[in-house]
């Protein structure tokens, strides 16, 4: 879910027929242990922003959305893998907490470095498909609970009979 912002010019856009496009900038953190080791990535050119280099490197993130149930979406982050390098991680078990953050900014934000943006935060929950070229993930919320299942709701008579539902 987008974090709620009291930014003018993001609710300026919010509501404008032609808002300017958000850039969409990867922070992809493989031990959440060590938060300043990190892979910075957009598929814009690469940019610096808020001093962190994001460079233009190969993937497709698709599946987010936002329910008016509240039911959080799981995406799916396509990545390269040149050089096996995330297949080493994955052999290794070094990616059992690894969180991606997304970060929307304006463009006319990037290209003024102001720190004013959008993020969201995901760990990831399991390797989808890995292969010499690419590995697949599938993100979940921080707060989407591992084996976390709420009971269904169930209607229970009223105390008293005379109490009705109608």
């Amino acid at each position: 879910m987008l974090p709620v912002t009291s930014n003018p010019t993001h609710m300026a856009e919010a509501t404008s027929l032609t808002p300017e496009p958000y850039v969409e900038l990867f922070k992809f953190i493989p031990n959440f242990n060590t938060p300043d080791q990190f892979m910075a990535f957009t598929n814009h050119p690469t940019i610096n922003w808020q001093g962190v280099t994001y460079e233009n490197f190969p993937h497709d993130f698709n599946g987010y959305n936002i329910q008016s149930t509240g039911e959080q979406s799981r995406p799916k982050l396509q990545i390269a893998n040149p050089n096996s390098v995330f297949s080493s991680l994955i052999l290794a078990g070094s990616l059992r907490q690894a969180q991606l953050i997304r970060y929307l900014v304006l463009r006319k934000d990037l290209l003024e470095d102001n720190n004013i943006f959008l993020r969201n935060k995901w760990l990831v929950s399991k390797v989808m498909n890995i292969t010499r070229d690419t590995v697949s993930f599938e993100l979940r919320s921080v707060l989407d609970g591992v084996r976390y299942n709420l009971p269904a709701r169930q209607y229970i008579s009223p105390d008293f009979p005379a109490t009705s539902m109608g």
